[in-house]
């Protein structure tokens, strides 16, 4: 505990200099203070600032995701793509539900041609994953292939039942591109070879192969 230091009120000159020296500094300090108390004063309480909790800034995280083919998908090799591709597609598979339409669209597909759906010539294929992500493809100076990042090359991608308006077994296909707009189709695959067509609404027409 911390003891104040007393202190005299400030009287008025009613009371002479002679009174005081009798009395004695204690008996006017029993007199008290108006409003105030002698002896000891208790230590004002220390008022700690509040303790904001606030999230660490974590670095800025890649969206694109790893270059595989989900598992349960049969895996295509890019020989097996570039064949299809030459070939002419016959028929037309349709899924019966939209589910299984995603399960159809779910995996890496490598271009037939030079422009793709999005009017572009620097990719050279599409990998759609699971997690509703999609990303271009394009091939290293080794030939090898590798998923494209970044705005323009990436985005998500959902999918609409169009049946009601449309023929029976018939799903809209919308890739959302970072930093751009949408690329709209109606994705048609063919029963053989493995290749799906992806029209931009007549402006860019591009075939895919599985891969």
């Amino acid at each position: 505990m911390i003891h104040s230091t007393p202190r005299l009120c400030a009287f008025g000159n009613s009371i002479s200099s002679s009174l005081t020296s009798a009395l004695g500094t204690v008996a006017l300090l029993a007199l008290g203070c108006a409003g105030q108390s002698i002896g000891d004063t208790p230590e004002p309480p220390v008022t700690e600032p509040p303790v904001i909790e606030r999230p660490a800034i974590d670095e800025r995280q890649t969206t694109t995701p790893p270059d595989e083919v989900p598992g349960d998908l049969p895996v295509y090799t890019e020989r097996d793509a570039a064949e299809a591709c030459l070939q002419t597609p016959e028929g037309r598979r349709t899924a019966a539900t939209e589910a299984g339409f995603r399960e159809m669209m779910v995996g890496n597909w490598l271009l037939c041609a030079t422009t793709s759906v999005f009017g572009t010539t620097g990719d050279v294929g599409l990998a759609i994953y699971e997690d509703f992500h999609w990303a271009k493809l394009a091939r290293g100076e080794g030939g090898e292939l590798h998923v494209m990042g970044g705005w323009e090359h990436e985005g998500n991608w959902e999918s609409i039942d169009t049946s009601e308006m449309n023929s029976p077994g018939t799903y809209q296909l919308n890739l959302n591109i970072d930093g751009s707009g949408t690329v709209i189709t109606i994705p048609v695959f063919a029963e053989q070879p493995a290749v799906v067509r992806l029209n931009n609404n007549g402006v860019f027409v591009a075939d895919y192969a599985r891969l």
